[in-house]
């Protein structure tokens, strides 16, 4: 009988196997020439494109949650998370920059500068985020590979949001986040988080939230990445379900609610602020429910992808 890896469907298996988040550069650059010729005023092209833009969106869809539910099936579960480790110098050093000096950046922003320059603080805030990602490379520099990798991560984010935004508040972002700080540690988790508010709020509106938007999703991934680390957060479904929930409960939510507490109230009082944290409620169970959502689905396929490129290529060992 011929092997099967030589038969149609053998091969077919491998295409699908090897297909990547990459190719959705191809619905990015058709929509932009669609976008062109419509401001151009060519609009049989443009919807054209469009229409091409759609269906390569949904073909490549497919094609990469059946890659990633493929991968899954053969190469299995990844096992629990490793042995338990002692936070190195770097570790503290990190949790110091992110506990004391981007809430402190935040609040000077609030109080200081009157949320007047919001830009220029969503950027210092980036800057100190890039502290503790560098110490991951005190022994050498990062290379391209790692680099691309946390753009297209923080470019799934972007695409993330942007695809339910049809949605209120239901969103994957918090969940990508998420599994960037288990598969490659705290600091690219908190990194990837920052960068996914900061970019997409191009998109959306930059405004005096920005900054907490960094903040909430970043330390969503960096305590993701430090539990991971410590042996506490293990690397099953029900246990990435349940932090994806309830990190939004307890952490992401109340944080964008002082967030709208700081700026969208004249005065702060005990009403204020039953009336904010009262009222975000409901916007943090529907936030918290696609995170577990996308955490139940999609977790362990992505987790296995990211560990496969991590040992292959040797990358952002320092995280792990």
């Amino acid at each position: 009988m011929p092997d099967f890896k030589n038969t149609v469907g053998g091969r077919f298996l491998t295409m699908l196997e090897a297909q990547a988040p990459a190719n959705f550069a191809m619905v990015m650059s058709t929509g932009i020439v669609s976008v062109a010729l419509h401001l151009l005023d060519y609009p049989i092209g443009a919807r054209l494109l469009f229409w091409l833009n759609a269906a390569l969106c949904v073909g490549l869809a497919v094609l990469l949650v059946g890659a990633m539910l493929l991968v899954s099936r053969r190469t299995g579960r990844a096992s629990e998370a490793g042995p338990r480790r002692h936070l190195t110098k770097r570790t503290w050093v990190s949790l110091g920059v992110i506990a004391l000096a981007v809430p402190a950046t935040i609040l000077c922003g609030v109080y200081l500068l009157g949320d007047r320059k919001y830009l220029f603080i969503s950027l210092l805030v980036l800057l100190e985020v890039m502290l503790p990602f560098a110490l991951l490379f005190e022994r050498r520099g990062p290379t391209a590979r790692e680099l691309v990798l946390l753009a297209v991560l923080s470019a799934l984010c972007v695409a993330g949001r942007a695809a339910f935004s049809a949605l209120p508040q239901f969103k994957p972002v918090l969940a990508l986040v998420i599994v960037s700080g288990v598969a490659l540690g705290g600091e690219a988790g908190f990194l990837t988080g920052a960068l996914a508010m900061l970019l997409s709020n191009v998109m959306y509106g930059q405004g005096p939230w920005t900054p907490w938007q960094m903040f909430a999703y970043g330390v969503g991934g960096f305590l993701a990445g430090l539990l991971s680390r410590l042996g506490v957060l293990k690397r099953n479904r029900i246990a990435l379900t349940l932090f994806g929930f309830f990190t939004v409960l307890v952490i992401v939510g109340p944080l964008l609610d002082i967030c709208a507490l700081l700026t969208m109230t004249g005065e702060i009082t005990v009403s204020s602020a039953k009336a904010v944290y009262l009222s975000g409620i409901p916007v943090n169970l529907i936030h918290g429910a696609a995170a577990g959502l996308t955490m139940l689905l999609f977790a362990n396929p992505l987790l296995d992808k990211l560990d496969r490129l991590r040992v292959k290529y040797g990358m952002l060992e320092g995280g792990q």
